[in-house]
């Protein structure tokens, strides 16, 4: 897992999760919790600073929502996706604009959603963070997501 210990996995989920009250999310709550089902993960021209330190040590992310408002983040080490570091299971909703976030151990978070379409996601991390999600999977990397 070289330097990314559990700390710090547990620190990058959380941040994936935890939310701000920055703007509104442009489309309702409907709308986004129909458009989230799939698999996302952090796209490879990303700016955020914390999610290039994650994939320049050569981590992999996919964050999968269900439409039963379940979900899985998954990550890896290597390519290829078949060294898996770190698994956990989740419950979701939108409310107002915000997805609500509920693990298998009871930690609850929140992150409020910018944008989505049918291919990126976008939101904001406290203190300033803007983070994309494009659509991908192991098999398939993002493209450069047109949310940007």
């Amino acid at each position: 897992m070289d330097k990314w210990t559990s700390a710090s996995t547990a620190a990058l989920v959380f941040a994936f999760l935890a939310g701000s009250a920055a703007a509104q999310v442009t489309q309702t709550d409907e709308q986004v919790s129909q458009a989230l089902p799939g698999s996302w993960i952090i796209p490879p021209d990303t700016s955020d600073r914390a999610d290039q330190a994650f994939l320049a040590a050569g981590n992999f992310a996919i964050e999968r929502f269900d439409s039963d408002r379940t979900g899985v983040v998954t990550l890896y080490h290597g390519p290829g996706c078949t060294n898996q570091f770190y698994q956990n299971t989740f419950t979701w909703t939108v409310r107002d604009g915000v997805f609500i976030f509920t693990y298998a151990d009871g930690h609850r978070s929140n992150a409020r959603i910018q944008n989505i379409t049918n291919d990126s996601f976008t939101f904001d991390l406290p203190p300033d963070r803007h983070v994309i999600r494009a659509r991908g999977s192991c098999d398939q990397p993002a493209a450069t997501p047109s949310g940007k």
